[in-house]
């Protein structure tokens, strides 16, 4: 339905995605090993304190699972092909990476001063790093052939001479992109009609995004406060959110969902034309070639509902005719 530019840049994304699934063992890392492709690329804390940026860029690309690529790439397709159409190739990947890495960092800092849990390479553990972990309050355990170690990230980065094997519990996935990119389809077209799966309900997309964010929100909070043990990084999702909605206002798009706005400025106009209505009497022009006040009504209604920006340059002198009538009413 959708053309695509001939410089698309969906479908090298999708490929990337995919190639970079098949190249980490399909979404699982090689436990014990401190070199795995997906230890290299995936998010956690323990290595931005390292600064090791690029995860950032990186851990969007990397998926836990076929389900979990199959679904982001699936919404990528979807909703990328009528962003790209709108913004073209370069402003789309900027929002994409805008988004996947604001994503990114709004999981991390909620993670910053949490807990973490790490495999340690046990044969570079000596009796003095070992006193060091159980003075700064790290716990170790022994599972599944792994010595693991569990206690604050600053903790363990304190401890000289401590060889990480990997971190378990970080985040991937291009969800807070796909996310960004969903945003951005509901602000260039917000009254674009979808038809759900699962229920099969039409929807505008401007209800569709924003549903799923009240669901992001509302699942967020009860992961933080205890309510659940989801593994679904929803702070990410909802970060990159957020990145696209400023990177998308930035570009001059405006906010489909500003009620608040809309009803002050409809209360404002239902003013306006209350006191044109009573400066004109019955609608019919006074002298001297005033706007009659039925035109001034249509203007206005016009304003309240496609925004001044609407306006046509006779509309707006006539409005503007208005105005010094009714200054000149009112003294």
């Amino acid at each position: 339905m959708w053309g695509r530019p001939a410089s698309s840049v969906v479908k090298p994304l999708i490929w990337a995605n995919v190639l970079i699934f098949l190249a980490t063992g399909l979404g699982r890392h090689a436990p014990g090993s401190p070199n795995g492709f997906f230890e290299l690329l995936h998010l956690h804390p323990y290595y931005l304190r390292d600064l090791e940026l690029w995860r950032l860029g990186t851990y969007m690309f990397v998926h836990g699972g076929a389900m979990h690529l199959f679904f982001n790439m699936w919404g990528l397709h979807l909703f990328g092909r009528l962003v790209e159409e709108r913004l073209g190739p370069q402003r789309f990947l900027r929002l994409y990476f805008i988004s996947g890495v604001l994503g990114g960092l709004a999981w991390t800092l909620a993670n910053w001063w949490g807990p973490v849990l790490v495999a340690l390479d046990a044969r570079a553990l000596t009796e003095s790093i070992r006193q060091q972990l159980q003075s700064g309050g790290v716990e170790l355990v022994r599972s599944q052939g792994e010595l693991l170690a569990y206690g604050s990230a600053a903790g363990l980065q304190a401890v000289r001479g401590l060889r990480v094997l990997h971190a378990y519990s970080g985040v991937v996935g291009a969800s807070g992109a796909v996310f960004g990119v969903m945003m951005a389809a509901a602000m260039t077209a917000p009254n674009l009609r979808i038809m759900l799966l699962i229920p099969p309900v039409p929807m505008k997309l401007k209800t569709f995004v924003a549903v799923y964010a009240l669901i992001e929100i509302a699942l967020g909070w009860s992961a933080a406060a205890g309510h659940s043990a989801s593994r679904v990084a929803h702070l990410a999702h909802l970060g990159g959110l957020a990145g696209a909605f400023l990177y998308m206002k930035h570009l001059g798009h405006s906010s489909p969902w500003d009620l608040f706005r809309g009803h002050l400025a409809a209360w404002r106009y239902r003013r306006a034309r209350q006191r044109f209505q009573t400066l004109s009497g019955d609608g019919e022009g006074s002298a001297g070639g005033a706007p009659p006040s039925l035109e001034v009504d249509r203007i206005l209604d016009k304003i309240g509902r496609y925004g001044i920006q609407s306006l046509t340059e006779e509309e707006r002198r006539t409005l503007q005719e208005a105005g010094q009538r009714l200054r000149g009413g009112g003294r």
